[in-house]
């Protein structure tokens, strides 16, 4: 079981202003405390991530997420293996 709290409750829609952000260093045997409304990049790579809904804890990679953007991820977990280290993530909150 996800030790990662989901704050907006299930929401699948998250609108307004993002009110709070943390970076994230990703880690391939720690979730995040909270799962983000999304995910902002400092530029273009790839991102490993399980998702707060997959119950397995299945691990996808993303390849080639735009950077200098929100990207409309809720990653319980962000792993290290497979995430391009170049690449600043921050959680959005």
């Amino acid at each position: 079981m996800s030790s990662t709290k989901d704050i907006y409750g299930g929401q699948s829609l998250l609108i307004g202003p993002i009110r709070r952000s943390l970076t994230v260093t990703p880690d391939d045997a720690t979730d995040l405390a909270e799962a983000p409304r999304a995910i902002y990049l400092s530029g273009t790579g790839d991102v490993a991530m399980t998702l707060l809904d997959e119950a397995d804890g299945t691990v996808k990679t993303y390849p080639n997420l735009a950077g200098g953007q929100l990207q409309q991820f809720r990653p319980k977990r962000i792993w290290e293996t497979n995430t391009d280290a170049t690449i600043t993530i921050i959680a959005c909150y």
